[in-house]
């Protein structure tokens, strides 16, 4: 296991998730097809709202494979989706996807529909066949069959009596009793709903959550309860039985997008506050739209086109089973479905085998990984689901972690922790970089979470972080002369460099047992609960072992004597405490891995230190290896089930090898099932099965843990060796941090077995050893090798070396005879060398700081070599990427990459002008868009630095407070233009604003306009389009040379985003290279396959009649800051006018906090707000310089 097995059965249950959905092909051109990984899927939301949203309106095929832990989750949604293709009433579907109670009619319906899809599912077959069968499938009979339990489950509420349908509303009433007691964090979760239009509803929406608790349904005035008197049985089962334990987090209202429900009535008004009553109509609009969205796209398209799929397990080990089945090709691939008694995977063959015609996807161009991050750390998600991602620029991963605000810094150095290597460091291992640190900007917002995060305890933030493999695209060059010189990079390692590299991960993978850390909280007293266990264990030594696995395919290096080294360091570590009791651990997990084999793991070492008294007496062929396992009498389980689970959360457990005070050897990669072991003998050797009782935890039998254990250590001292099972607490106020649930000792043959491979799954460990690594290197010789260099003090790469050979023997005679080399950067991570007419490109897997290239000339080797410094941080804005909105154009297909498709048409429209009251959250939105360091204008006034950007992104300002009407001084307009650079009053290119729309799903405003660049017309349509512009155009902006040509790179990309048009086979995108033109002052720098297309509005205005043939449409929106890069602290001290304006008004400049009663101003600047002195004195080492400059 690559993470620490859990108690399982004090789990929440998660019916519906409190992250808002996206549209999942928002990365995808309308021409891709759509292969899309749910990992922890949670509801169908995403599913639902990405069909409504999605650009390519039904054509584009789209295919979703769903995992979740938790059956009940899967079996909901399949319940919701064949009641749309039913046809059943969207408000029953409504009630039985989100209520706690029904009425009657709602029951019935919901009782039906689970017979109906009993009925359809005897076995996998009649389902496949079934009406349902062509559109959502199982991946796996383990699958199927837990999903149907639980339809059966369901089905049964029409079987009770009107006393057991009240016994059981009850306790779904004792439990939504407690939860609204405790008034959780989570009654503020709603306000993210709502995006930058958060303070307008604040109570409305808050209380949504306490009124959805007592009632147990949305609606803000319901019906009595009494018409309400079933308990909706799909919130009654899930793998904790039949109790109600679902998550605190739930509130119907807050799943969906909240910002149209302030920003929008019928009349098109824009009120200045919200009710429960529009926030629920808002919720169910959007459900509606959703609903029938689905029901059309089934309707009207082929079966092929729209296919979902439902695996029940762990999100890593079904990684890990499709990887094998890609690489071994391969159904049966020895991975459990989950650490508590489910069988190994075997996929389904109809749609997974080699030889099957189906045609289920095992590499995906989009993954969703839901909050596993958090739960398990950065490194151990992008282990498993790298290799699952499709090897394209386009193809993305997406992680979401909730960071707190109490933490200090950019939030850069907490993501590292958890990916245990520095960004750019490991992104280089992995080949895959988180897109903030390749780009300087986002198109998705999250600033808002700053304000509506709840201050104390320490709210938290939802970062959602995009990664993508790096890739060079060079603007304004065609198809051909965008193909990479390789596609392939070795990363060359001197091998001791390598293992210090690989122990710093090791350290930081296993901090929590750094004894500096504990001698830290002794020195200070500080409670160990507090600050040992706020960041629980994520890893096990299996997770280091996966990282080795998958760094193996692609170093260049003497892999053996790397690992040598390493295992010295780890032998001879004196930092982790508990480092020599996991060592074994590791040991075994690296030789499954195939990735070292230590001098005790040979049949030689094993004959020698063999006794008569040991375990393996009769046995024919001893394994290097073996499965140990514990059974553990169900009485001795009693003490940690009766527990609270309040109390001890979620333990970790493990299991132990030890003899006394002389070894104590952990093993964490363990495999727990409760049923009766039947034991034979087969030649000597004990034969094992295992009789599993279903009944789990509700049953009374005996629980049996298995683990693979190194053979010698069973050997040393077999009569005094004891197993035992240990349970480690995350976090408990009155129980010790671990327990011991059970020991015995070896050689107690009644309740310790040993044997070649766990029960009924001998494949698992010949899987694991025999599955090529992922990114293995090609045979080809194409190969660029990078020569990282490493800082010694910290193991972080600083430099990375390409060196290229001059096989031409006419260009090697030139650089022999002095030909000087001439270095040109091409894009962020590649360069361009030149010499009596030959070029060499040098790509890089991490963006470089291209500004600093060193190169050398080796004229004898015929070699060029150019070290180039990493650009570690995205957020340094004194070099602008030589790409800021990169396309990839491989000749048949357009995909931008750094700015999400969206679909204009299905988005609300702002009625504006109107008083600058009711929408300047607008300006707070925007003032948000800017990092602390541009707000500050620290790159404005410094000659030496490039704020291209900067300008462009006030460039947007602008377009957008002139549309709102917000531009002080100046009329409404909605006709915008760019100006110079020569003259500022020449206008180079005309926007006009067919309206200004709420992005819903990225929480932002978007600019639905159509441009027209003014200097490729002739010289009539010219003058008369500055005539026209003179009478209307209020919004304009200057721009210099760098800016122009900037906007002629974004240009393309904001009509690329909302196209709803093909190009050409003759576009000049395929012939010229995007943008069309970059420097030319008589050529657009858009194609023409969008002119005169779609133009919304602009089209139907005759006074512009004469450029609708000259006008493409384009979608723009702000240019957003990512917090990911940002110290939270700095960016909430200081705004734009319109920012501080409206955020003074709601917060403690230093706790976050409202007044008591009132906010006290700051006697000196009148600008800093506090709720008490003593805030006020805390943040004065902040604010005092700011309170400096105001004066």
């Amino acid at each position: 296991m690559a993470h620490p097995v859990t108690w399982s059965k004090s789990a929440m249950f998660f019916p519906i998730r409190d992250t808002l959905p996206i549209c999942l092909t928002q990365t995808l051109s309308p021409e891709k097809n759509a292969n899309i990984l749910l990992l922890d899927c949670g509801d169908a939301r995403s599913i639902l709202f990405t069909v409504y949203a999605d650009l390519c309106d039904g054509n584009r095929p789209l295919d979703f494979t769903c995992c979740d832990r938790e059956p009940a989750v899967l079996a909901r949604n399949i319940i919701l989706l064949t009641m749309i293709v039913d046809g059943v009433p969207e408000d029953v579907a409504w009630s039985t996807y989100f209520h706690f109670f029904l009425d009657k009619t709602s029951h019935d319906i919901l009782v039906t529909q689970c017979q109906a899809l009993l009925q359809s599912s005897v076995d996998m077959m009649s389902w496949k066949a079934s009406k349902y069968g062509h559109f959502l499938r199982f991946c796996t009979e383990h699958s199927f069959v837990e999903i149907r339990r639980h339809w059966s489950l369901y089905s049964k509420s029409g079987d009770l009596s009107e006393a057991e349908h009240a016994a059981r509303k009850l306790t779904f009433q004792y439990a939504m009793n407690a939860v609204n007691k405790s008034i959780p964090e989570a009654m503020l979760c709603t306000l993210r709903s709502a995006g930058p239009l958060f303070y307008s509803f604040a109570m409305a929406a808050v209380n949504t959550y306490p009124s959805f608790w007592t009632s147990g349904v949305a609606d803000p005035a319901p019906s009595e309860t009494t018409s309400r008197p079933y308990a909706n049985p799909t919130f009654a089962y899930s793998l904790n039985g039949g109790i109600f334990h679902v998550g605190v987090d739930l509130n119907p209202i807050g799943s969906f997008f909240l910002a149209s429900a302030v920003a929008l009535e019928e009349n098109g008004d824009l009120p200045t506050s919200a009710t429960p009553e529009s926030l629920f109509n808002c919720a169910k609009s959007q459900f509606s739209s959703w609903y029938f969205a689905f029901k059309t796209r089934l309707s009207l398209q082929s079966t092929s086109n729209l296919v979902i799929r439902f695996f029940v397990g762990e999100s890593f080990a079904f990684c890990q089973a499709l990887h094998i089945c890609k690489e071994r090709k391969t159904i049966e691939t020895g991975i459990y479905a989950h650490a508590w008694g489910a069988p190994p995977i075997v996929l389904d063959a109809d749609d997974y085998s080699s030889s099957s015609t189906g045609s289920s996807p095992l590499l995906f161009n989009v993954i969703e990984t839901s909050h596993l991050v958090d739960l398990t750390g950065t490194l151990n998600v992008l282990l498993v689901t790298v290799p699952l991602l499709e090897k394209t620029p386009w193809s993305i991963l997406y992680t979401t972690t909730a960071i707190g605000l109490d933490h200090d810094g950019p939030k850069t150095s907490r993501f590292a922790r958890t990916a245990c290597a520095d960004i750019p460091t490991l992104s280089m291992l992995l080949g895959i970089a988180p897109s903030p640190s390749v780009w300087h900007f986002t198109t998705y917002s999250n600033t808002h979470e700053v304000a509506t995060a709840k201050p104390s305890p320490p709210g938290r933030i939802h970062e959602r972080i995009p990664w993508r493999f790096v890739s060079s695209f060079v603007p304004n060059t065609g198809p051909t002369s965008q193909e990479k010189e390789s596609a392939d990079f070795a990363l060359l390692f001197d091998t001791e460099k390598l293992a210090d590299l690989f122990f710093a991960v090791y350290l930081q993978m296993f901090d929590d047992e750094d004894v500096r850390r504990h001698a830290t909280v002794i020195a200070t007293r500080t409670p160990p609960t507090d600050q040992l266990l706020e960041e629980p264990t994520r890893f096990t030594r299996a997770t280091f072992a996966a990282f080795l696995a998958l760094v193996k395919g692609s170093v260049k290096v003497d892999w053996a004597e790397t690992m040598e080294i390493l295992v010295d360091f780890v032998c001879n570590d004196e930092i982790l405490m508990t480092g020599i009791n996991n060592f074994e651990d590791l040991m075994c997990q690296m030789y499954m891995r195939n990735l070292f084999t230590a001098e005790t793991f040979t049949s030689e070492y094993l004959e020698s230190v063999r006794t008569p008294r040991d375990r393996f007496g009769q046995w024919k062929d001893v394994p290097l290896i073996v499965c140990v396992m514990l059974r553990i009498p169900r009485h001795r389980m009693r003490r940690i089930e009766h527990m609270n689970p309040s109390e001890i959360s979620a333990p970790r457990l493990q299991c132990n090898i030890i003899d006394g005070s002389k070894f104590c050897n952990c093993f964490w990669s363990v495999y727990f099932n409760f049923g009766k072991i039947y034991v034979s003998d087969t030649d000597g050797e004990p034969c094992v099965s295992i009789e599993e009782d279903p009944s789990g935890w509700t049953g009374d039998s005996d629980l049996i843990a298995s683990f693979y254990v190194p053979t010698y250590l069973l050997l040393i001292q077999p009569t005094s060796t004891r197993v035992t099972l240990t349970y480690h607490l995350i976090g408990s106020t009155r129980v010790a941090l671990s327990f011991t649930i059970f020991s015995t000792f070896l050689t107690d043959t009644a309740l310790v077995h040993i044997t070649h491979h766990r029960p009924s799954n001998v494949l698992e460990v010949g899987r694991l050893r025999d599955t090529p690594a992922y990114n293995t290197l090609p045979a080809s010789q194409n190969i660029t090798d990078i020569m990282p260099k490493l800082d010694s003090s910290n193991g972080r790469v600083t430099q990375l070396i390409v060196r290229k050979n001059i096989a031409d023997p006419i260009a090697a005679q030139a650089l022999a005879q002095g030909s000087r080399v001439s270095v040109t950067p091409l894009t962020d991570s590649s360069a361009l060398a030149t010499f009596e007419g030959y070029s060499y490109r040098f790509d890089y897997p991490f963006p470089i700081r291209v500004k600093y290239l060193r190169t050398r000339t080796d004229r004898k080797a015929s070699q060029i070599t150019i070290e180039a410094p990493i650009r570690s941080n995205a957020s340094d804005l004194r070099q602008l990427s030589l790409n800021p909105f990169p396309v990839a154009n491989d000749g048949e297909q357009i995909n931008i990459l750094n700015i999400h498709y969206i679909k204009l048409d299905i988005l609300p429209s702002l009625s504006l002008p109107r008083e600058e009251e009711k929408i300047d959250w607008i300006l707070i939105h925007i003032g948000a868009a800017f990092s602390y360091a541009e707000k500050c204008n620290q790159i404005i006034h410094d000659e030496d630095v490039c704020r291209t950007l900067y300008n462009v992104k006030q460039n947007i300002r602008t377009m957008i407070i002139s549309h709102a009407g917000l531009e002080p001084n100046k009329a409404w307009s909605n006709v915008s233009a760019l100006t110079g650079p020569h003259d500022k009053y020449e206008i180079h290119t005309l926007f006009y604003v067919n309206s200004m729309k709420l992005d819903l799903a990225s929480h932002t405003v978007v600019i639905d306009a159509c441009v027209v660049p003014l200097l490729a017309l002739d010289k009539r349509k010219r003058d008369l389009a500055k005539q026209v512009a003179a009478k209307h155009c209020v919004g304009l902006s200057f721009t210099g040379e760098d800016e122009k040509r900037t906007w002629n790179h974004l240009l393309p990309v904001l009509a690329e985003r909302c196209r709803t048009w093909k190009h050409t086979d003759t576009c000049e995108y395929r012939t010229k290279g995007i943008p069309a033109s970059i420097e030319g002052s008589d050529q657009s720098p858009l194609c023409i396959c969008g002119r005169g297309k779609d133009l919304g509005e602009f089209g139907t205005r005759l006074e512009w009649s004469a450029f609708h043939g000259e006008a493409t449409r384009v979608a723009i929106s702000p240019l957003v800051v990512s917090l990911y890069l940002e110290d939270v602290r700095q960016f909430m001290s200081r705004g734009d006018e319109g920012t501080s304006k409206r955020v003074s008004r709601l917060h403690c400049f230093q706790c976050g906090g409202p007044g008591k009663p009132k906010l006290l101003v700051c006697s000196s600047c009148m600008k800093a707000r506090y709720c008490s002195r003593e805030c006020q004195k805390s943040h004065w080492k902040h604010h005092k310089k700011e309170c400096a400059d105001s004066q």
